[in-house]
């Protein structure tokens, strides 16, 4: 294996090289854009850029792609290839020693130029934030994207069979490993396996009619989920394809004026609205009818009821590849000289950066403001900010922090009790009176310097009604705390919206019930149900009952699986199962034509009622697929390696007498 190492070593160290090249230029023109642009607060601080990310992610899949092309591609020649294997070597030596020196190369192509960038983050100076080393773990896991597209190109120089099927099936299989790992899921796991699956697949296809099952299974997967790629353009057609415009939905919500009156804005869709008193009476006043007048309605201030229900919920549509878990811009809109950052973390703390020299100028820890070269001191935990105001909680504990004075000012402790959010209202942060803090016991009222003023309870579970939004009059005379459902999820399409009138002594005045009909969950298209049907029968139909199985969520969960439907309906089960079973008995069929034994028959019915269409291909792209003839007594197609016609039970003529029978005879 030394010696095959070194050969391709020395055969494709300047293919290594040009690709390090490439990337190396191409990652340092994406961080120097970005040293003085302004940064985001969601994507973009340093390694997390997305230009950078992009040139990452399809570099390292290029580089890891053209390695593995120029491997084999040059050496399939017939005269080339035939000296190959005729080596006094296994071909599974031949195969991992191509793969050991692909990979050597192409770990230094990518690894290096990534380690450069790196060091150019992390230097001071170079960008007016802090480095993190979780920022570089999304570049981290383009590596192995590139180590999955190394293997697929392996795979597709070894498979025989046309672009138009198996090789076909191949290549979108690793066009979705990319889109999904774009996507962020499962950022290092996705790559990993699917690199297994391709070395794997790629590993049999070099020993041909000796492989081993594992290689067979892997190779199996590999086609199943570039079928089921190739089925999503046929859906994405579908549901092109035109069709009479539904109705507009009508929606209706509360509408509070500055002078403290509850108003019902109704929209017809369109341009068309009607607004009404709470009780329904029409409103004809001017100053309500126009509904765009700045200044005239007051608009509530989400306040989470708790942790769980909104910041988690959010944090859960942040993908991976963004630096918003791992460090936050905290002076989102600041125009002034510093940036102030959130390290999250074990060692949580601010850091505060000069935008004109890029260095740091100060820290702020548990014990308030520092010197950037004063002993670290973390807070207990993470802190947690409403995203909607400049206030920040540490567990029970709420702090006002202004970065351009650097003050720190304590300005509630719960006593223990769990601190689901806080927010400033009734306006936006520069003109608010009045802080709410959210406990589980119920809403605080505070003013800016943290004096208790109410305590309102909660006059709604939590359970459908986890999004809570406040606002008042500008005197307090009048509170209005209003619940609204969860996002949509069956069985809350109906679910009304309150709206609590509070007065200035913390007692409930009156409540206000509207059904909004804003997560109403429409009916289904034509084509949306023809595009369901087309999804993996047993995957949706297990991922539905186990949904129904669950217990109502108090906050909506984001899907662990895109794609997978887990929401079918009693109608679409039936209509989905019936296509399984169709198909699986075209699979049948088509096994009977081909003569295949009851083994494989069934194994092919099996998979096919299981994934549907792109089982039914899977197994006829995957499989060893026999090679047939005509009869010439029935006409029919009969298997070459089968000694009678199965059709018409005749044997293969014996082979014509070409004088050398005797020497048979005379061995006997």
């Amino acid at each position: 294996m030394k010696t095959m190492i070194w050969k391709e070593l020395r055969e494709n160290v300047r293919w290594a090289a040009l690709g390090f090249l490439c990337l190396l230029l191409a990652e340092t023109y994406a961080l120097s854009t970005k040293r003085t642009d302004t940064l985001d607060a969601y994507y973009g601080i340093t390694l997390c850029g997305a230009t950078f990310l992009l040139v990452s992610a399809f570099g390292c899949a290029l580089i890891g792609a053209a390695l593995g092309a120029v491997q084999l591609i040059p050496e399939l020649r017939r005269d080339q290839w035939a000296s190959l294997l005729h080596r006094p070597v296994p071909r599974g030596v031949i195969f991992f020693g191509k793969a050991v020196a692909g990979l050597s190369l192409y770990a230094v192509a990518t690894g290096i130029p990534l380690l450069i960038s790196i060091a150019h983050a992390a230097w001071p100076g170079a960008f007016a934030a802090p480095f993190v080393p979780g920022l570089a773990l999304p570049a981290v896991s383009d590596l192995f994207l590139g180590v999955a597209f190394y293997c697929a190109a392996l795979l597709l120089a070894l498979h025989p069979g046309r672009w138009c099927g198996a090789r076909g099936a191949i290549a979108l299989c690793a066009v979705a490993v990319l889109v999904l790992h774009l996507a962020d899921h499962w950022p290092f796991a996705l790559p990993i396996f699917a690199a297994a699956l391709f070395l794997a697949a790629g590993w049999g296809a070099m020993l041909g009619s000796t492989r081993h099952w594992v290689s067979r299974l892997a190779l199996g997967c590999v086609i199943l989920v570039g079928c089921e790629t190739a089925l999503l353009p046929l859906g994405a057609f579908i549901e092109w394809l035109p069709q009479k415009p539904a109705a507009p939905t009508a929606y209706s919500d509360f509408r509070i004026s500055s002078d403290g009156r509850v108003l019902v804005l109704k929209d017809r869709g369109g341009d068309s609205f009607k607004v009404t008193d709470a009780d329904g009476t029409a409103i004809t006043e001017e100053r309500y009818a126009e509904m765009e007048s700045s200044g005239q309605f007051l608009s509530p201030v989400p306040l989470a009821y708790r942790r769980g229900a909104a910041g988690e919920a959010f944090l859960m549509y942040v993908p991976p590849r963004s630096s918003w878990t791992r460090l936050q811009l905290m002076n989102r809109d600041s125009e002034g000289p510093e940036l102030w950052y959130l390290v999250c973390g074990p060692q949580s703390h601010f850091a505060g950066y000069d935008k004109l020299s890029r260095r740091c100028i100060g820290i702020c820890d548990a014990g308030g403001f520092h010197d950037p070269a004063a002993a670290l001191q973390p807070f207990a935990s993470e802190h947690q900010d409403n995203f909607f105001s400049d206030l920040y909680w540490v567990g029970s504990e709420l702090f006002g922090f202004d970065f351009t004075e650097w003050s720190m000012t304590p300005l509630f402790d719960a006593g223990g009790e769990t601190m689901g959010s806080a927010v400033r209202f009734p306006n936006d942060v520069e003109t608010s009176k009045y802080i709410a803090v959210a406990l589980r016991s119920g809403v605080r009222i505070l003013d800016l310097r943290g004096a208790p003023l109410l305590a309102i309870p909660y006059s709604h579970e939590a359970v459908h009604w986890p999004n809570v939004e406040i606002t008042s009059t500008d005197d307090l005379s009048r509170i209005f705390l209003k619940y609204g459902p969860r996002s949509a999820q069956p069985g809350d399409e109906n679910l009304p919206t309150y709206l609590d009138e509070i007065d200035a002594q913390g007692h409930l005045v009156r409540t206000h019930k509207l059904l909004t009909h804003r997560f109403r969950i429409t009916p289904p298209t034509w084509r949306s149900r023809i595009v369901r049907l087309l999804a993996p029968p047993f995957p949706a139909i297990a991922a539905t009952l186990w949904e129904r199985a669950q217990p109502p969520r108090k906050m909506p969960v984001s899907d662990s699986s895109p794609g997978l439907i887990q929401d079918l309906t009693d109608r679409e089960l039936a209509g989905i199962t019936t296509v399984a079973v169709a198909l699986g008995l075209v699979a049948l069929h088509w096994a009977r034509r081909a003569n295949l034994s009851a083994e494989r028959t069934a194994t092919w019915v099996v998979l096919t009622i299981v994934f549907g269409a792109a089982g039914l291909l899977t197994y006829r792209l995957a499989s060893d697929w026999p090679t047939r003839v005509r009869c010439p007594r029935c006409a029919h197609k009969r298997p070459v390696r089968a000694d009678f016609c199965p059709h018409c039970r005749e044997p293969w003529k014996p082979a014509p007498s070409k004088g050398a029978e005797i020497f048979e005879s005379s061995a006997r």
